[in-house]
This record gives C-alpha cells, sequence and structure tokens, in this order.
C-alpha cells in the first residue's frame, strides 16, 4: 500500500492533465506517509520537459539531505 513507503516522494502534477487527473495526485499525496505534490497549474500531461529544472532540483535538494 501507498503507507508503505519509507521514503520521501515528490509528485509532480499538471493542473490541466486530461490523461491522469489531478485527482491521482492528490490520492497520493494524502495516502503517502511523505509525499510532496507540486500542481503545475494549466499544465497537462507532457509538462515535464518545460520543467526539468524544477524537477531535478528537487530530485537533488532531497539527495543532499543524504537522510533517506
Amino acid at each position: 500500500s501507498l503507507k508503505d513507503i519509507t521514503f520521501k516522494l515528490n509528485v509532480f502534477h499538471g493542473a490541466a492533465d486530461h490523461m491522469v487527473p489531478l485527482e491521482y495526485g492528490r490520492n497520493l499525496q494524502e495516502k503517502a506517509a511523505d509525499c510532496h505534490l507540486h500542481v503545475l497549474e494549466d499544465e497537462g500531461h507532457l509538462f515535464p520537459y518545460k520543467y526539468m529544472d524544477m524537477i531535478f532540483d528537487a530530485a537533488d535538494a532531497e539527495m543532499a539531505h543524504g537522510d533517506r
């Protein structure tokens, strides 16, 4: 189950995604123990190319903590 995930999740989700509704991202946030949901307003399903730097910056920040 999602509650069994023992590491922090950063979930990036486009608010205008018609392929995977935002409710799926909100479900992850609610059910995973340590989940940060980044909602990208006015973005659809194919936003990662546009926000690649932000996504990798979030990953780098988590790696810098070194406690997970």
